[in-house]
């Protein structure tokens, strides 16, 4: 009986265990399920550039267990190498240069690694691998000898490319490109850059350069939008304006205002003598209106019958008067003979005087008055007046004109003056220009110029008159003086006071001087006040800066070239030369001014008594190169110290002198200093501070 239970319970575990069906080990532990029955290995995870890819395979009786078996999938890929620059690894031999993985973007620079996958294939028997498609086979690596058979591995490098196909052109100033792609896997694709076509312009439109106008014609140019080459220039004709009929003056006007157009060109023949009343060139509700006055036959006259304007031109009004007339004004009138408002436009041209008035013409806000020839001469008061325009000189004359006062109210510019705007010369003459009376502030014979900016490039500035600035006055504002010249302006004898600046006088501002001459100008002793100075310029406030041109044979008591009274002068080129006084024959530094020279030549100046080339008077001095010239007999470069007498004199500074209240601290030096001969002197404090190599 026991025998037969013991069998029983082994035939019922023999039972149990053909039931249960154990699992593999799962995270280190058994787990009872059942006995697997695997799928096919399939590629979960692909191969990259540096990492082999992974195959899993899943049990298919119950797909719900995570439990895997893995095993190593296809190798890794390698990189796809595109060579940007050198050459491209293999499987035995190592690239160089600068190459970019097409697939993963990783660059390498210099030697570069071996690439195990780059081999050169020779199919024995099957077909080859391409990017794409994995031969089958048995292939042998004609480099390393190495051999596959089965599934060869993919060769990235072996395309089927199609035909080039233009991405992007070629520009005058930018490169092309053209691209192919693989025909067996679209997203390999290789590109090419086409090189700059110099030729390939994008012509834009016809831009005008020079509008045309009746009197002048007109340009225009296409350029390239790329590369802003011109690419064509054309001329535009001259507008042909309409002559304005009329038997007289008054009727052709009466026609322009009822008739003239916006844009519109028109002339007006002026074949006899006309007596007018002020005109006001307006037109409602029409703009850029251009009216040419032209004489015909004889000279022909405009005289003024009323006090005002003879022509007062309004906004987007311009009057050209072109030839062979003559406009006369009123010595009691207040206004300016021509007045010339904001917007409005004033040209005059060979053949055109403008005289008798009491000023010439005025040009406000913004108004443009352009002189091409022509003369602005005889008027009792200011030639031209610039309040907030523009005035540009090209030719013709500005002269005597005459400003005169006994009060002690300003009286300035005898030919031109500038308050505010620009004032630009590029040839021409202001000339026989005068200023007198008792005032305090008769300034500026040619010239004042209180605000604004005056530019000098070319013309002359000579003979005129004041008691300051003979040639031109300055408070404010900028001269900038490129060429052109400066030049015999004198300053008036006068009962009030010193007289200063023969060719210029600053009170403020500044002057930059880059060439041109300031010559021959002078300030004649004065009774009243034996101290004028400044033959050529006097400084007594503001910048003075002279980078070139030259400053030359002027004359007066202090400082016949330059005198400093106070301001700065600073001198890094240029020249001054042949300048005469009693004191100070080129430079005179009063205790307020500051003279620095840095480069340029002081040379040929005189003296009757200190300082041929440069008087300091306890003020500031410094040379930090250029030469000024000392006294050597025979040398016609010398500065020299020689009294009325004519007898040189020694010990007084025939290239420099300074002076101090303290006397023991004089300092000087007769001989040459040269452009690496420093000296500098401050007179400003007590005892005085000095450095350089003085003579004595």
């Amino acid at each position: 009986m026991k025998n037969k239970l013991k069998l029983l319970l082994i035939t019922i575990n023999i039972l149990i265990g053909l039931i249960i069906i154990t699992c593999d080990l799962n995270n280190g532990t058994f787990s009872p399920t059942h006995e697997h029955k695997w799928g096919g290995w399939t590629q979960t995870t692909p191969p990259t550039c540096t990492e082999a890819g992974i195959k899993t395979k899943v049990c298919t009786l119950d797909p719900s267990h995570i439990d895997t078996e893995t095993q190593v999938g296809d190798p890794a890929l390698g990189h796809d190498w595109e060579i940007l620059s050198g050459t491209a690894s293999t499987c035995i031999t190592n690239g160089n240069g600068h190459d970019k993985c097409k697939r993963c973007g990783h660059e390498e620079n210099g030697e570069l690694p071996l690439d195990p996958n780059n081999h050169d294939w020779e199919i024995l028997f099957g077909t080859g691998s391409n990017c794409t498609f994995h031969g089958n086979g048995h292939g042998k690596c004609r480099l390393c000898g190495g051999e596959e058979i089965g599934e060869l591995p993919l060769v990235p490098s072996t395309h089927s490319w199609g035909n080039w196909v233009l991405k992007t052109p070629a520009t005058c100033s930018t490169a092309g490109m053209e691209t192919r792609t693989c025909i067996l896997n679209a997203t390999h694709e290789e590109t090419k850059p086409i090189s700059i076509n110099p030729t390939a312009h994008d012509s834009g439109e016809w831009i005008i350069t020079k509008p045309a106008t009746s009197t002048e014609t007109g340009a225009r140019e296409l350029s390239c939008t790329l590369c802003g080459a011109v690419l064509n220039t054309d001329t535009i004709p001259m507008i042909v304006p309409i002559i304005v009929p009329g038997a007289s003056f008054n009727q052709k006007m009466l026609w322009l205002i009822s008739n003239a157009q916006s844009n519109g060109y028109y002339t007006i023949e002026v074949d006899s003598d006309n007596t007018i009343s002020p005109q006001t060139l307006s037109f409602s509700g029409r703009s850029n209106i251009n009216i040419t006055l032209i004489g015909i036959g004889a000279k022909r006259t405009f005289s003024l019958s009323a006090n005002g304007s003879m022509f007062t031109i309004e906004s987007s009004i311009t009057l050209i008067l072109d030839n062979n007339l003559e406009l006369h004004g009123r010595n009691g009138n207040s206004s300016f003979l021509i007045q010339v408002n904001s917007g409005g436009k004033f040209i005059i041209n060979n053949g055109i005087k403008i005289t008798g008035n009491n000023g010439g013409v005025d040009v406000a806000n913004n108004g443009s008055f352009t002189m091409n020839g022509g003369e602005i001469s005889e008027n009792n008061g200011k030639g031209v007046n610039i309040n907030n325009g523009i005035f540009t000189m090209n030719s013709g004359i500005i002269k005597n004109n005459t400003s005169s006062g006994t009060s002690n109210g300003p009286v300035t510019g005898g030919g031109v003056c500038l308050t505010g705007g620009t004032f630009t010369m590029n040839g021409g003459e202001i000339s026989n220009n005068t200023i007198s009376g008792n005032s305090g502030s008769i300034s500026g014979g040619g010239v004042r110029v209180t605000s604004g900016t005056f530019i000098m490039n070319n013309g002359k500035i000579s003979s005129n008159s004041a008691i300051f600035g003979g040639g031109v006055c300055i408070t404010s504002g900028t001269f900038i003086m490129n060429s052109g010249e400066i030049s015999n302006n004198t300053l008036s004898n006068n009962s009030i006071g010193p007289t200063s600046g023969g060719g210029v006088y600053m009170s403020g501002g500044t002057f930059i001087m880059d060439g041109g001459e300031i010559s021959n100008n002078t300030v004649s002793y004065n009774s009243i006040s034996p101290t004028s100075g400044g033959g050529g310029v006097d400084l007594r406030g503001g910048t003075f800066t002279m980078n070139g041109g030259e400053i030359s044979g002027n004359s007066s008591d202090i400082g016949g070239g330059v005198r400093v009274s106070s301001g700065t002068y600073t001198m890094s080129g240029g020249k001054i030369s042949g300048n005469s006084s009693v004191v100070g024959g080129g430079v005179y530094v009063d205790k307020d001014g500051n003279f620095t020279f840095s480069g340029g030549d002081i040379l040929k100046n005189s003296s009757q008594t200190k300082g041929g080339g440069v008087y300091v008077n306890s003020s500031i001095f410094n040379k930090i190169g250029g030469t000024i010239f000392g006294y050597v007999l025979g040398d016609i470069n010398s500065n020299f110290v020689k009294n009325s007498s004519g007898v040189i004199q020694q010990n007084q500074g025939h290239a420099v002198i300074t002076d101090h209240s303290n006397s023991i601290y004089i300092m000087g030096k007769d001989s040459t200093s040269g452009s690496t001969d420093n000296l500098s002197f401050n007179g400003r404090v007590n005892p005085p501070a000095w450095g350089g190599s003085w003579d004595y």
